[in-house]
């Protein structure tokens, strides 16, 4: 799955706690998917998408791949309301 994105390297000279970062970024992105990978003792990767990246269960991993296309807006509606693609993958999110 390849998913466009921008990166934000962050540094600090005091202890930041990843659990309480994550807890931080969930506050401000509440319709999104967080996430949080610590890839090593002094690094956290914490991120938030609008899609569900990847769910994973002990060694099984599950992941969705949407392609939403097509901009939320109030002249967009009936296209989003009718439109057989963008039903169908609401309808897929919907069950998540």
């Amino acid at each position: 799955k390849v998913v466009l994105s921008r990166r934000v390297d962050a540094e600090s000279n005091t202890k930041i706690e990843g659990y309480k970062g994550l807890a931080e970024l969930r506050k401000q992105r509440e319709s999104g998917f967080t996430f949080m990978n610590k890839t090593n003792k002094n690094v956290v990767f914490l991120g938030s998408s609008p899609e569900l990246l990847y769910h994973r269960e002990n060694r099984k991993i599950k992941s969705i791949a949407l392609a939403g296309t097509l901009k939320n807006s109030p002249s967009n509606k009936n296209q989003l309301l009718n439109d057989p693609k963008e039903v169908q993958e609401h309808h897929l999110l919907d069950q998540l």
